[in-house]
């Protein structure tokens, strides 16, 4: 397993915190209005929300992993 990211998948994290962050206050803002109902309300719009742009950004993450590249010599390398 990968233990650091590149600078692809550390931008992809930092997109995905701002976005969690967005949906977060969105739902803060939406469910407001439902006074009493508050906690269910932002729990029903967020909780979705929010695993489904968790395991979006996870699949991303994944993918933007740099694959180990043979080199000349036949030994797998990480790309730079």
């Amino acid at each position: 397993m990968q233990n650091e990211y590149n600078r692809k998948q550390k931008l992809a994290v930092i997109i995905l915190d701002v976005i969690i962050l967005l949906e977060l206050a969105v739902c803060l803002y939406w469910s407001n209005q439902f006074g009493d109902e508050l906690t269910k309300m932002f729990l029903c719009s967020y909780l979705p929300m929010a695993v489904f742009t968790l395991i979006i950004g996870k699949i991303c993450i994944i993918r933007l992993a740099t694959k180990p590249v043979a080199d000349n010599l036949g030994l797998a390398c990480e790309r730079q």
